[in-house]
């Protein structure tokens, strides 16, 4: 997926992205959305997560 459409499908800006961290493979969702998300044994489809506040997403730093 290029930068672009991540920012697309999730309407967050690439910096939000960049400061963000998927709950399931611990990598920047910018990273996971561009490069693919590295989930073991579970492969995360990106339209089915939720980049709204209540979304389970924690910041880079690791606080919530």
């Amino acid at each position: 997926m290029t930068g672009h459409e991540a920012v697309k499908l999730s309407g967050r800006s690439e910096t939000w992205l960049r400061t963000h961290v998927c709950a399931w493979c611990d990598q920047t969702l910018w990273r996971a959305l561009t490069s693919g998300c590295g989930a073991i044994f579970d492969r995360c489809d990106p339209a089915q997560k939720d980049f709204s506040a209540a979304g389970r997403l924690k910041l880079r730093n690791g606080s919530d």
